[in-house]
């Protein structure tokens, strides 16, 4: 009896260990794999599947109304640096608007901005930019 007094908290510990790594199999692992794909993914695509993308999201968050988005909506001509540029300027309207209505975490635009990966394919952007590999 005195080893399960013992083994249980250091099998709790284990598999606590476990999940919060990045061990292969746990949690983190597979959400840090699944992230880098999708970074992978948006910086081989050309630009105008990033902008159909862009378009697809604005209006799964119901941005359509905010000015700076229908820009992103209805612009013609794009590259890569008028799309980052784009985002930034969305971004930065979607804080000024959250700053103004004092809204913060989950309620605000900028973590749906986030949260819809509108940051990813920023980040997908920046890089090409870097690597300079304009698709």
């Amino acid at each position: 009896m005195p080893w399960v007094i013992v083994g249980v908290p250091i099998l709790v510990g284990l598999v606590w260990l476990w999940r919060s790594s990045r061990l292969p199999g746990s949690i983190a692992w597979r959400a840090t794999r699944v992230l880098n794909a999708e970074l992978e993914r948006l910086e081989r695509a050309p630009i105008d599947v990033l902008v159909k993308e862009v378009r697809e999201r604005i209006r799964g968050s119901h941005w359509e109304q905010v000015p700076a988005a229908q820009m992103l909506l209805h612009g013609e001509e794009w590259d890569e640096a008028k799309l980052l540029a784009s985002l930034n300027h969305l971004y930065s309207t979607l804080l000024a608007a959250d700053e103004e209505q004092k809204r913060t975490g989950q309620e605000s635009s900028v973590y749906a901005f986030h949260d819809c990966g509108f940051a990813l394919v920023c980040q997908a952007l920046e890089f090409r930019a870097a690597d300079g590999s304009g698709r």
